[in-house]
């Protein structure tokens, strides 16, 4: 867990958090298949996830890395 817990937002991230098997359809008039991993990693801190997509959507190829956060109540 964070060591701080004076602002509790920042758990949501934690429930996501580890290593997914991705798959499903992307929706749309025609269903595009979906499948692949994706690894929630929380970052020093606890307020940031490095997300990391190795997915194929239908006959393409995504990797990608994203950072999802939570806004910290300390106000600097």
């Amino acid at each position: 867990m964070p060591n701080d817990h004076s602002d509790r937002r920042h758990e949501r991230l934690w429930a996501i958090a580890g290593d997914w098997v991705t798959s499903g359809h992307v929706v749309g008039d025609t269903p595009v298949p979906v499948s692949g991993s994706d690894v929630y990693e929380v970052l020093p801190g606890g307020y940031f996830l490095a997300h990391h997509v190795d997915v194929r959507v239908g006959s393409q190829e995504v990797r990608a890395i994203e950072i999802i956060g939570e806004p910290s109540s300390r106000e600097g």
